[in-house]
C-alpha cells in the first residue's frame, strides 16, 4: 500500500481529493466514470474498512452528476443500471483490495498494476452480467469499448498516482496492507 500519510488530516485531504476526483471525472464521463481506477488508488492507499465506503461515495457522486447536470432519464431502466454500476463500483473496491491485501511481497509496479486489474475485472464483470439481466444478450458489450474504457482506466490511474506523488512528495513505496 503506499502510505504517504503522516497524520489523520493527510488521510482526509487525500480522500477529500478522491471525491473531488469522483465528481469531476463523473462529469467527463458520465457513464464511462473510471471506478476501477478510483477503485484501485482507493485499495493501495485507505485502510481496508474506508474502500468500499469510498467506492459507495464516488458512485453517488456519479449518480447525482448524471442526474442533476447530464439529465439521465427518470425510468426504471436508468434506476436500474444506476444499481448496477453501484454494485458494480463496489466489486471493484473489493476485489483491489482483496489484491492488494495478498500481494505484499510483490513489485510495487506490480501491485499498482495488478490493483487496477483486479478493480477492473470486478466492474467489468457485474456490467457484463447486468447486461444479460437487463438486454438479455452481450450485443452492447463490445470488445472495442472495453479496450477504449481499459484506456480510460489506465490513464485516470496515472494520473491519480503522479497526484500522488507531487500532493504528497512521496516515494511510491511496496504495498502493505492495513487491517
Amino acid at each position: 500500500m503506499i502510505k504517504p500519510f503522516d497524520n489523520r488530516w493527510q488521510m482526509q485531504a487525500w480522500l477529500m481529493f478522491l471525491i473531488a476526483a469522483a465528481l469531476l471525472l463523473s462529469g467527463m464521463f458520465a457513464c464511462a466514470m473510471p471506478f476501477a481506477a478510483l477503485a484501485a488508488i482507493a485499495a493501495l492507499m485507505l485502510p481496508r474498512a474506508q474502500v468500499i465506503s469510498f467506492m459507495l461515495v464516488a458512485w453517488l457522486a456519479n449518480q447525482l452528476i448524471g442526474f442533476a447536470f447530464l439529465h439521465y432519464p427518470l425510468d426504471a431502466s436508468t434506476f436500474a443500471w444506476g444499481g448496477f454500476i453501484g454494485l458494480a463500483a463496489v466489486a471493484a473496491g473489493a476485489l483491489a483490495q482483496f489484491f492488494v491485501s495478498r500481494a505484499t511481497s510483490l513489485p510495487a509496479v506490480a501491485c499498482y498494476v495488478g490493483a487496477l486489474v483486479a478493480a477492473f475485472f470486478g466492474f467489468q464483470s457485474v456490467i457484463l452480467i447486468a447486461n444479460l439481466i437487463m438486454l438479455g444478450s452481450l450485443d452492447a458489450f463490445p470488445l472495442a469499448e472495453k479496450i477504449d474504457i481499459a484506456a480510460i482506466e489506465s490513464a485516470a490511474f496515472g494520473l491519480l498516482l503522479l497526484a500522488n506523488a507531487l500532493s504528497f512528495k512521496t516515494r511510491l513505496l511496496a504495498p502493505q496492507p492495513q487491517a
